[in-house]
């Protein structure tokens, strides 16, 4: 699926885009989307970390407790 096509440069899905790029709310917004399309959030890019490790490397607040499913 698109949610976990790899860049062809730095072997990570679309979900690392969204947490490291972009306002807090347009990250939740983008990985809303992602996770609904069946994006894998316990993918590990080439240095052995999950998009976990950036959002807190970088300090996103992407919490996605609370909002409400489409």
């Amino acid at each position: 699926s698109l949610a976990n096509q790899l860049d062809t440069e730095l072997k990570q899905p679309p979900l690392y885009f969204a947490a490291t790029h972009g306002t807090d709310s347009s990250s939740v917004e983008l990985f809303r989307v992602l996770i609904q399309s069946g994006a894998n959030v316990r993918f590990k890019d080439l240095n052995d970390q999950t998009v976990l490790f950036y959002v807190c490397k970088l300090g996103k607040n992407i919490s996605m407790q609370g909002r409400n499913s489409a």
